[in-house]
């Protein structure tokens, strides 16, 4: 039992430490299991329904439609007629993921689309951030590149473009600028235009937040294409009524050099072709619905999964070690269930979610010590009944009951046996005053030719030893018909050993009221009981002589019983 609570608490140490390196304790080893936790959740939730938002794309339908060049800014009049037509349906707001960053080639166009902007009341334009510096510092150095001074003026507010997505190209966190940025993101922005609760406190959009994506690309948020909002025929009149309208590209093919604005989402695992990748305006439009909403993904605290990962290291590291193989895998693979469920059930209804991957792995860590720890343990065990086995069987019959447990399962059962006695005549006085490792030497030699040339090379069975005496019998536990000639051959081997000497004199095998040297006694006859192991409680009843043969070895003995507890096999 000790040797199991040292095992336990090795195992509980060792899943409690891969957690710990897992969860960041080392760097950012385990990130990709902590992503993965964020992102599984999502495939098997329900989509939720956007009714606040309208995407517009300018996709290539539109550029074909009006005619707008796929390698040119587009025609500035084609946004302030869109303008004009959700003004008039009196959408709520009308965010441009789109850099007006400098005038177009059509004045009149760029003084339409400022008009528009004007009038509209409540534009919130995009402006661009990028490195003003390379290598390390980039990130923090940046040059904010705002929109054409007549639009910036007509705008109801200006925000930041930029997402911070990872190095899987999958937007998880919100990012709304560091304390020295010039300017916040767009989303924050548009958020803050509709008065959304979030924004009051400025010092608000530093929190961690995660994005709650609502479902997969293009099939969530409501969106039309360009040329189909300016067709009323196409967009009745009072679709845009109330509603957030976030303007920006969606090409499926770009020209060399040029970079896509869209990401891939936790969708993507499930997901191909066209809905592999969200558009970079869809992805601002989600960030903003959070903050609308107030439905953003939070993370547990730090120390709270430091906490949770303690806990499953202790529970399964040291409880799998406990267990039977199947039992423990039985266990483990209910843990791994019951840690994704809990974090699911979470994620969906409370909006939270832990690295529940990473418990995971220290579930199936903890499996594998248990399983390592046990594989050990039950070689060293079968090694050791081995041995056990070889003091009393022969060699084959150790080959034969090695993978057999049946003898150390308690009863018995009763057998006719052949048994043998064979001690040394004179022991006493003749071992007297010697050197104990010596007489050990000389015994030890004794007892190897006598079980192994023998009684094992008969297939006896020895069942004790007694000082210098022997006790043997054959048909158990492996049934024989041959059992009594086979003890007669092992006491004709006996005698006929090369002769053995110890303290100078020649050792003598007899049995006990055998009367003659080199003679073992034999008895054979049907017992009452067979022990399976560790017990004997049986009484010989003597019958016919082992072998007509060897009258001269074989003898009739009185009735013996063996004391109960008295050991062997």
């Amino acid at each position: 039992m000790l040797r199991f609570k040292r095992a336990g608490l090795i195992g509980a140490a060792v899943a409690f430490f891969c957690g710990l390196i897992l969860h960041g304790a080392f760097g950012e080893f385990g990130l990709e299991l902590i992503q993965r936790s964020y992102d599984y959740p999502f495939g098997p939730r329900p989509p939720i329904p956007v009714n606040e938002v309208v995407m517009v794309y300018l996709d290539e339908e539109s550029h074909k439609e009006l005619n707008q060049p796929f390698n040119a800014p587009w025609d500035r009049s084609v946004h302030a007629r869109l303008l004009e037509r959700l003004t008039a349906d009196g959408a709520r707001a009308v965010v441009f993921d789109i850099v007006f960053s400098d005038a177009g080639p059509n004045p009149v166009a760029d003084e339409y689309f400022a008009r528009a902007i004007r009038a509209n009341g409540k534009v919130v334009l995009a402006a661009d951030s990028v490195p003003a510096a390379y290598g390390k510092q980039s990130v923090q150095a940046k040059t904010i590149i705002q929109p054409y001074s007549p639009f910036l003026e007509a705008a109801a507010a200006i925000g930041s473009a930029e997402v911070v997505p990872d190095q899987d190209l999958i937007v998880r966190r919100h990012f709304h600028g560091s304390p020295d940025d010039q300017i916040r993101s767009l989303s924050w922005m548009a958020a803050e235009v509709l008065k959304a609760a979030v924004t009051r406190d400025p010092q608000q959009r530093f929190s961690p937040r995660w994005v709650n994506y609502y479902g997969p690309p293009r099939k969530t948020i409501p969106s039309v294409s360009l040329y189909q909002a300016l067709d009323t025929n196409a967009i009745s009149s009072g679709f845009f009524s109330n509603k957030v309208v976030f303007v920006g590209a969606h090409l499926l093919t770009k020209f060399s050099g040029e970079r896509k604005d869209e990401y891939r989402t936790p969708f993507s695992y499930w997901s191909s072709g066209e809905n592999l990748f969200m558009p970079g305006v869809e992805v601002q439009a989600t960030i903003f619905l959070n903050l609308l909403r107030g439905d953003w993904l939070t993370e547990f605290h730090f120390l709270t999964e430091k906490l949770l990962i303690l806990a499953v290291g202790l529970v399964f590291g040291f409880g799998l070690i406990q267990l039977r193989p199947a039992a423990s895998t039985a266990v483990a693979l209910a843990g791994m269930l019951g840690v994704a469920l809990a974090d699911y059930l979470l994620f969906r209804y409370t909006r939270s979610w832990f690295p529940w991957t990473i418990m995971v792995v220290q579930i199936l860590t903890a499996l594998v010590s248990a399983v390592v720890f046990n594989s050990i343990r039950l070689y060293v065990q079968n090694k050791l009944y081995e041995q056990s086995l070889a003091l009393y069987l022969s060699p084959k019959l150790v080959r034969k009951f090695a993978s057999n447990k049946e003898l150390l399962r308690p009863g018995a059962k009763k057998e006719t046996l052949t048994i043998l006695f064979s001690d040394i005549a004179s022991f006493t006085s003749i071992s007297e005053g010697m050197d104990s490792d010596e007489l050990a030497r000389h015994m030890n030699s004794y007892f190897q030719t006598a079980v192994a040339q023998c009684i094992h090379h008969t297939d006896g069975t020895i069942v004790k030893y007694i000082g210098d005496a022997i006790f043997a019998f054959w048909n158990a536990p492996d049934p024989q018909s041959d059992h009594a000639l086979r003890a007669c051959e092992a006491a004709l081997r006996f005698r006929d050993q090369p002769p053995q000497y110890m303290n100078g004199e020649q050792l003598a095998r007899r049995l006990h009221g055998a009367g003659r040297k080199h003679q073992p006694g034999l008895a054979h006859g049907r017992t009452e009981q067979i022990p399976r192991h560790g017990h004997s409680n049986h009484r010989t009843n003597p019958g016919r002589r082992g072998g007509d043969n060897h009258h001269s070895i074989c003898r009739s003995l009185p009735a013996q019983r063996v004391r109960k507890g008295s050991g062997g096999l």
